[in-house]
């Protein structure tokens, strides 16, 4: 059965026998032996696949010469029963499965595989170093010149090519061709760089861009293309964000090599981006990239009150709040530089609509940093009703524009007895200004009724003037929202 070590003894068996004879006379005739020109004439795709086995054994030698240096040669055919059959498979036997092959002998692998260069370059040299021992193994030694390996060396795939033309099997096929696994020429999502548009963190609200350089093993640029299966993904938790990308460029061959990801950021947060080959993350995958709110947005931050109309108690602050959002309603965050109740006012109104500038300090903002929301407080001095507009940058914030009875302290304390009392159609004395929008000459007292709707759990509140003093006659009657 033909195999790489008698083939190699052979020759140089057969080198030493003419050297003594005449030097320069053996090697033409060796050459003679392995001359490409005298080959017979094969298809393209045969010859490149004989190539590859050529190629195949030198890698089984290499590989076998290192674990001689290493004193771990019984294991050879161990290896190449699970493919590590050169020493690039050195670096990808996962730990796992070299324990279970190599035994008691896994110290010595660790310490070996712990010593192979890092760098293409370096591994290279030590590759050469070890086909140089190859052909210097025989006990020859002195026959064995420059000109002698070159020659062996063409010998050994003469010899490797007629045996693939009889045995295919010494030529199996791999996920890349031994050739491009040789020399690097297939793309490595490890050697796969990202640049981004952007410095992190930034700013929600825009089209969000980065590309993705494509390299080979070799560190030459790969051009990408549909079939190598790139795949980017952007979450933020659960949420996932629709990706556009665009491989190569239409105009310029030398960015073939390049994919340009672009995705929308609407909400603020933590991303994840990952990008991928297959299923294998490119160096540095995944990401995650911070994005923050914008500034502030009158139309989408939220004034907070308790109902339409607020009540408030002369001479006690209440308490109110505003949520400043920006455009796509995320809430805003402050610099500790930053001013965070700059912008807001506020405008105080008789129930005539005339402005009342004595009261515009009645109301004032004030930044709650733990709960990132703008505290208004209210004070008035004396039982009043007003309505009041609360605007940012001129701009009416939602919910802003409200109305505001400020009560005695007397009759705070009589409002929240009566909610407190399970009794309904509780009366209010009051004064009657205008009707239907046809203002009184002069103001009509009045009682409001507060209490169910008849036959329902809807409340509702009816006014009521008294002819003659007991005679009550409706005025009109409105419906109670559940808040109010």
């Amino acid at each position: 059965m033909w195999s790489p070590e008698s083939e190699i003894n052979s020759i140089a068996m057969a080198t030493t026998m003419r050297h003594s004879q005449s030097s320069s006379s053996g090697i033409s005739s060796l050459s003679s032996c392995g001359d490409p020109e005298r080959l017979p004439e094969l298809p393209p795709g045969d010859e490149q696949r004989l190539q590859r086995a050529a190629l195949h054994l030198q890698q089984k030698l290499i590989l076998r010469e290192w674990l001689r240096d290493h004193r771990l040669q019984h294991h050879y055919q161990r290896l190449l029963a699970v493919e590590v059959a050169s020493l690039e498979d050195v670096y990808w036997l996962e730990d796992s499965r070299a324990t279970k092959i190599l035994g008691k002998d896994w110290q010595l692998w660790s310490q070996a595989r712990q010593n192979l260069p890092t760098s293409k370059a370096q591994l290279d040299a030590l590759k050469a170093q070890l086909w140089s021992t190859v052909v210097k193994s025989s006990q020859h030694q002195d026959a064995w010149t420059w000109g002698g390996m070159l020659v062996v060396s063409v010998s050994v795939a003469g010899l490797v090519t007629l045996a693939a033309m009889t045995q295919p099997s010494l030529a199996p096929e791999a996920r890349h061709s031994l050739l491009q696994y040789v020399t690097g020429k297939y793309l490595l999502p490890a050697n796969c760089k990202v640049q981004w548009d952007w410095n992190d963190p930034t700013a929600v609200g825009g089209t969000m861009c980065f590309v993705v350089r494509f390299f080979q093993r070799n560190g030459q640029p790969y051009p990408i293309c549909d079939t190598d299966q790139f795949f980017v993904e952007v979450t933020e938790g659960t949420r996932k964000v629709v990706t556009i990308s665009e491989l190569g460029s239409s105009t310029d061959p030398n960015n073939a090599n390049i994919a340009k990801v672009k995705f929308t950021v609407r909400t603020a947060g933590q991303y994840k981006i990952s990008v991928l080959i297959g299923s294998n993350h490119i160096s540095g995958s995944p990401f995650t990239k911070t994005f923050v709110p914008g500034p502030i947005d009158a139309r989408r931050s939220r004034f907070i009150r308790p109902a339409s109309t607020v009540i408030c108690c002369a001479g006690t602050p209440t308490m109110l709040h505003i949520e400043p959002r920006d455009e796509f309603g995320n809430a805003c965050n402050f610099d500790e530089n930053d001013d965070p109740v700059k912008g807001y006012r506020v405008e105080i109104f008789d129930l005539n609509g005339e402005t009342i500038e004595k009261l515009h300090h009645a109301i004032v903002f004030n930044y709650d940093r733990v709960n990132t929301r703008v505290a208004v407080t209210a004070l008035f001095p004396e039982p009043i009703c007003l309505r009041a507009v609360i605007s940012y940058l001129e701009q009416k914030l939602p919910n802003g524009d409200f109305d505001i009875i400020v009560l005695s302290g007397s009759d705070t304390t009589l409002v929240h007895k009566n909610i407190a009392s399970r009794k309904h159609n509780i009366c209010y004395e009051a004064k009657l200004l205008s009707i239907y929008g046809t203002p009184k000459s002069k103001p009509r007292k009045v009682l409001c009724y507060v209490g169910p709707k008849q036959n329902s759990l809807i409340f509702q509140v009816t006014i009521k003037e008294m002819i003659l003093k007991f005679i009550p006659k409706r005025i009109a009657t409105f419906r109670l929202c559940p808040s109010t």
